[in-house]
């Protein structure tokens, strides 16, 4: 019998997750006997049946977690983030749950869950850089801070939603935390990091607008070329230099910025 082997995938299949859940699963039901597990899935879609926000988590035990809360930002502000938590918070209570707790950065929507009287237990500094931090919060559940109905909000109760719905909330998620922070995309990073023959040539990817001055390690055949994306901008500003000190000499040379064919031939002479 072969031992077993830790593989490295920078793009693992989706059955590589399902299989590590439902061993999780598996372990913390035998351990705590709790088996009550529902998910949770409140969707806001639009005409079209476009995804425009959403709430995803489940609930185990007595304790809604809150995985992630997402709105479009053209529909920010007319209520439906606090729609779509009263919705999960409605639902937890019919199902015996006495709280729910959450995550959030420092960059992302803590006034806005402390105005649902959610509070800070614990706090992780720098994270995910320097400079940003991640609170846990959680909220006990009482009479005083039941969230009222939005029975305006078109928010659907999807708990079986389908990949693409949850991976729709999940990426307006990053989006936002991206553009806040300034972090690179996660596909970037992934396509960088898959270890193909075809990006094995460019090992060190640096590229500036996305990646920062983050270096990948060197590729197993030992090649330490840059990526195209580097080659290219290097380039650039090369040639941007050389058109600088272009100008600069004609100026020394009295001849203004653009001088004569003419003018040229008799400063070569």
């Amino acid at each position: 019998m072969n031992p077993p082997q830790v593989i490295v995938n920078a793009e693992p299949p989706k059955e590589w997750f399902e299989i590590v859940g439902r061993g999780l699963d598996r372990h913390n039901t035998a351990a705590t006997s709790i088996v009550e597990y529902y998910p949770v899935c409140f969707v806001v879609r639009e005409a079209g049946n476009h995804v425009r926000g959403g709430l995803w988590g489940n609930l185990w035990g007595q304790w809604l977690h809150v995985g992630s809360l997402w709105v479009d930002r053209a529909l920010r502000g007319r209520g439906l983030g606090i729609a779509l938590m009263a919705k999960a918070e409605t639902y937890a209570r019919s199902k015996g749950c006495v709280a729910s707790f959450l995550q959030t950065g420092s960059f992302e929507a803590r006034p806005f869950y402390e105005k649902l009287d959610y509070r800070v237990y614990a706090t992780l500094n720098d994270h995910p850089t320097k400079g940003h931090d991640r609170f846990h919060m959680r909220k006990r559940y009482s009479e005083a801070n039941r969230l009222p109905p939005s029975p305006g909000a078109a928010i659907t109760f999807e708990p079986y939603a389908s990949k693409d719905v949850q991976q729709t909330i999940q990426r307006g998620v990053r989006t936002h935390a991206i553009a806040a922070i300034g972090l690179p995309r996660r596909d970037v990073v992934r396509s960088a990091l898959l270890p193909t023959k075809r990006r094995w040539r460019d090992c060190r990817r640096c590229a500036r607008q996305h990646l920062g001055r983050l270096v990948f390690p060197r590729c197993p055949l030992g090649r330490s070329t840059t990526s195209r994306a580097v080659q290219r901008s290097a380039n650039a500003s090369r040639r941007r230099a050389a058109r600088n000190r272009t100008r600069l000499h004609r100026r020394s040379l009295g001849y203004g910025e653009f001088p004569s064919a003419a003018v040229l031939r008799e400063t070569r002479l």
